[in-house]
């Protein structure tokens, strides 16, 4: 069995809040190196924060893992360790073979230098021979597509050239591992489907992969696992699936809000299962319903419900609205129960969030209007994409050629 590609053993970083005491903590430290005393407190010290803390995991050569986390989390601060751009505080970092890190917009290039110049620089400084270099300039330049402005200084480049040259040298080192941070989404699309392709090709290769991203799309194409941070740390890690259900669970994308005149209310909004189990969790294209419960709270004529199925992403999935289905509600002047029964809802999984509505018959005086109140999760053992499951059915064939008829005519 080869040895782990990289190894993380209880990494752990802290920052000072304060470039004063930042500066005092740096003198005292570099003091009591010099005469050989402990640091002192391995605990934290006036104005300091743990930005990661007690990290670890294992990469075998090949295998691919996707970095989330909210913003601040501290996966940029992960990957700079990795990079060795900054030294951990307590824990380890072991890396086996040579890195190639994209980490920074721009990082590594002298603004005065021309594009020529900052890959023969960079390319070294990433551990390339001049002759390698020289060997894959054309590959480079050609990926980056920046050939028309090659011998022009950096410093007049777009944010898009910048990414796309730091991305291909980094990628064209043929490292053991790759370090990409979300420094890639500046890219357009086309140059972000060649990098994915790149890198999975890395991939097949034997080149460990740790990507960064908010794209969870990007992230799912490129990477085998996810591992999770939550201030600054390991929250979750694995399987996409969980820890992605995971991250919208904390991430609460949709806060819960509430509106209306109080003429009815909303109480309770219950989802069950095939076996009629409440749960919030169902599996992909399995009969589900909605049980709601409304209490008027003065007699109400022909009431509308409204149901939307927000994803956690932020945008409305699918909704339902009773009156568009050609369905009447009656005078209503006690508490009722409203059942919508799906046998096979075509959402795709992940994590959306109910929103429910009760309105008077011309839409214009909204009840109770409850958003985000409702968790449900869909659950599903492959990857979906998009905002709906479309069940196909496929075939394939050989394809068979039309004989041509001739036809003859005498004279």
């Amino acid at each position: 069995m080869s040895a782990p590609a990289v190894q993380v053993e209880s990494l752990s970083k802290r920052y000072c809040r304060s470039l004063k005491r930042a500066a005092l903590y740096g003198v005292v430290d570099a003091f009591r190196a010099a005469a050989g005393l402990p640091l002192g407190a391995r605990g934290l010290r006036a104005g300091e924060f743990w930005a990661l803390q007690d990290l670890a995991f294992e990469l075998a050569p090949g295998d691919s893992l996707g970095v989330i986390g909210c913003n601040g989390a501290g996966k940029s601060t992960l990957l700079k360790l990795l990079a060795g751009v900054i030294e951990p505080d307590r824990g380890r970092v072991r890396i086996r073979g040579r890195v190639g890190a994209l980490i920074q917009l721009g990082a590594g290039f002298h603004p005065q230098l021309t594009g020529r110049e900052n890959i023969f620089i960079n390319g070294q400084l990433l551990g390339m021979r001049c002759a390698e270099v020289r060997a894959k300039l054309d590959r480079i330049v050609d990926f980056a597509e920046v050939g028309e402005f090659l011998d022009t200084p950096v410093k007049y480049y777009s944010s898009g050239m910048f990414v796309r040259l730091g991305f291909s040298i980094a990628a064209h080192l043929e490292p053991e591992v790759l370090l990409v941070d979300e420094a890639l989404a500046v890219g357009d699309m086309a140059f972000q489907a060649r990098s994915m392709a790149l890198m999975a090709d890395l991939c097949r290769r034997g080149t460990t992969l740790i990507f960064i991203s908010h794209n969870e799309d990007l992230v799912r194409r490129a990477c085998r696992r996810a591992l999770l941070l939550d201030q600054g740390r390991c929250a979750a890690q694995g399987g996409m699936d969980c820890v992605y259900a995971e991250y919208h669970r904390r991430a609460d994308w949709l806060p819960p809000a509430r509106a209306g005149n109080g003429k009815a209310q909303i109480t309770t909004v219950q989802t069950l299962d095939a076996q009629g189990r409440e749960t919030p969790c169902v599996r992909l294209n399995e009969p589900l319903t909605l049980r709601v419960r409304v209490v008027p709270r003065q007699p109400i004529e022909n009431p509308v419900l409204d149901v939307g199925f927000n994803h956690n992403h932020g945008y409305v999935a699918a909704a339902a609205n009773s009156q568009d289905s050609g369905v009447s509600l009656g005078a209503r002047h006690a508490p009722f129960w409203v059942e919508l029964r799906m046998p096979e809802p075509r959402l795709a999984p992940g994590g959306y969030r109910l929103s429910v509505q009760v309105m008077a018959a011309d839409r214009l005086e909204v009840y109770d209007w409850r958003r985000n109140h409702w968790p449900l999760q869909v659950e599903s053992d492959r990857y979906v994409r998009g905002a709906v499951y479309l069940p196909v059915e496929w075939s394939a064939h050989n394809e068979t050629k039309a004989r041509r008829g001739r036809s003859c005519s005498g004279v």
